[in-house]
């Protein structure tokens, strides 16, 4: 009976530490979570920001420089097909918003197979 209790014991110990650093764990996820999300607001912000102040030209870079840091992240992270399909269905609307402030939108960045192409010649530089 000693043994059993013991072990009982032992086995609550470890398993109130455990619950206690998934704790901390949590809330420190939830305080990323939370900061992950100001930046996101942050970066709309600063397109719009731009296109109201009548910064076309900040405004462009800013979504032109979004779009290809997305795109590469995908490239990065999915698989050739699977990143077509993805790239093609996300760069319509940063297009249109490039399209917006009036500057021409590259050739390499109207379609995810002209992107791989441009990237694919740079690699061979």
């Amino acid at each position: 009976m000693e043994g059993t209790t013991l072990f009982v014991s032992i086995v609550i110990i470890v398993f109130g530490v455990l619950q206690i650093i998934l704790f901390f764990k949590l809330w420190r996820m939830t305080n990323r979570v939370k900061e992950i999300d100001h930046m996101m607001r942050d970066r709309i912000h600063d397109y719009e920001f731009y296109m109201l102040s009548g910064q076309k030209e900040k405004a462009y870079n800013y979504i032109r420089n979004e779009l290809i840091n997305k795109l590469i992240d995908l490239q990065r992270t999915t698989y050739s097909i699977r990143f077509i399909t993805t790239a093609n269905k996300v760069m319509p609307r940063y297009i249109k918003k490039m399209q917006e402030t009036g500057f021409e939108v590259p050739k390499h960045l109207l379609s995810a197979e002209s992107f791989i192409e441009y990237r694919d010649k740079l690699h061979k530089l």
